[in-house]
């Protein structure tokens, strides 16, 4: 008599990441569609290429949990998270220990009302311009702040918009198209006359960061980067965001 082998458990593969729309999206619908692949809930263009290439994978279950962004931080660098996704640069203290993947390539820009903007491009540079929100951790911040500019840090991009219509900040520090979803996604007071001044304060790669050192990284690895060969992400930003939600481009 033959008896079938019971399948082999799973080793379970943890995200840790932040809510940066449209990037990472932490849609708040309850605790077991937040932590657990939940791969009819979508997350971001980001978290959702990773749970794609995990998908039916058949020796490892992706489990995604979303933090606040220095906590996400944290939790990767304390090593209770397989994989940070963000950026190479959120966590430069254990830059000789990791590995990241590039997903695409992003630029932090500054946005402003008419005024602040018009004041901004007569400088060469974004120097001496006053209060500028920003999401915590980002790694413009300190170089902004290297500037002369006072950097209000805040836990989402969402806050850092609402605090510069606020009049509380003269500028919001963000990714270019993740700003201008932002706007386009919420009906803020005054955000239709938001503009981007000229200056790029930071190319910034998008990654998927692994340690060096984990028994899983170049299986990892090897999932993320047969699903990069598989899809194009590198788009023009608003072509990627405009296929991601299935609308028409601007």
């Amino acid at each position: 008599m033959f008896t079938l082998a019971a399948p082999a458990e799973k080793t379970v593969i943890v995200l840790g990441t932040f809510n940066y729309p449209p990037l990472m999206i932490d849609d708040r619908l309850s605790a077991d569609e937040r932590f657990n692949s939940g791969m009819s809930v979508r997350h971001g263009i980001g978290v959702d290429f990773i749970k794609n290439a995990f998908r039916n994978n058949e020796a490892y279950q992706l489990k995604i949990k979303f933090y606040p962004p220095k906590r996400a931080m944290a939790q990767f660098v304390y090593r209770d998270t397989d994989i940070f996704l963000g950026s190479r640069m959120d966590v430069p203290e254990i830059k000789d220990e990791i590995i990241p993947i590039k997903i695409i390539s992003l630029k932090s820009v500054l946005f402003c009302m008419p005024t602040q903007c018009d004041l901004a491009n007569q400088k060469d540079s974004p120097t001496n311009l006053g209060y500028i929100s920003s999401i915590t951790g980002s790694p413009v911040n300190d170089p902004l702040e290297r500037k002369g500019n006072q950097v209000v840090a805040l836990q989402d991009i969402e806050k850092t918009f609402i605090h510069m219509l606020r009049g509380r900040s003269d500028y919001v520090a963000a990714i270019d198209f993740a700003g201008y979803h932002t706007l386009r996604a919420n009906d803020f007071i005054g955000s239709k006359n938001v503009e981007q001044t000229k200056h790029v304060l930071m190319e910034i790669p998008y990654d998927a960061v692994v340690y060096k050192d984990s028994i899983h990284s170049q299986a990892i690895i090897n999932i993320l980067k047969a699903e990069l060969r598989r899809v194009n992400l590198m788009i023009e930003p608003d072509k990627l965001v405009a296929n991601y939600f299935q609308v028409s481009g601007p």
